[in-house]
């Protein structure tokens, strides 16, 4: 047997044997593209919806769309990241959980900005964003999470290319009804406001 053969037949090993958290990392990524889009809508509606009706002022509107798309784009990035299997995905969506746990614990007084900012956090962190992003900590930090996402599974996946893994169906639906429902819950929020 050759060296190559080897190494492809051990890498497939390896694969097989963290197919289901792979899986799971995938589509665990795939869920927040969803929720990026869905914060990025926010943040669209936002704007949208201010020229007609006066609930927010023009800075408190656009300060509240930059923090959502400013979000967004961290779910994205943490999206590309699980989706890829990047080793830096790991520090990406610690420092997600990070921002929204502190939106949970910070009492700012006196800067609308700040506090506009960390309401904002609050109302999509709480429960579906915090619990989406706590479990791909989760994912990242257990062990077979530091596994995949490592350096040296990027070798292996390079050595199997042929090996392609999807996730649930299941998971999907759950997916795309969480982010779902954690778009409209922001976008009435921003409804509501300009009614």
């Amino acid at each position: 047997m050759s060296k190559a053969n080897s190494t492809t037949k051990k890498a497939t090993g390896v694969r097989g044997t963290n197919s289901r958290h792979e899986g799971t990392i995938l589509a665990t990524g795939q869920l927040y593209y969803f929720m990026a889009a869905g914060l990025v809508l926010a943040a669209l509606t936002g704007v949208i919806v201010k020229p007609w009706h006066g609930a927010f002022t023009w800075p408190h509107t656009l300060w509240a769309a930059g923090v959502f798309a400013g979000l967004g784009a961290l779910y994205a990035v943490v999206g590309y990241g699980f989706r890829t299997l990047a080793p830096w995905s790991r520090y990406a969506v610690g420092a997600l959980a990070l921002i929204c746990i502190a939106s949970m614990i910070t009492r700012p007084e006196g800067q609308p900005a700040l506090i506009v900012s960390i309401a904002l956090i609050k109302i999509f962190a709480l429960p579906v964003g915090l619990l989406i992003t706590l479990y791909g900590v989760y994912l990242a930090y257990c062990p077979q999470g530091k596994q995949i996402l490592s350096k040296n599974y990027q070798q292996v996946v390079a050595d199997t290319p042929k090996v392609k893994f999807g996730f649930s169906k299941i998971f999907l639906v759950v997916a795309i009804l969480l982010a779902s429902v954690q778009a409209v819950r922001v976008l009435m929020i921003f409804i509501n406001r300009a009614t």
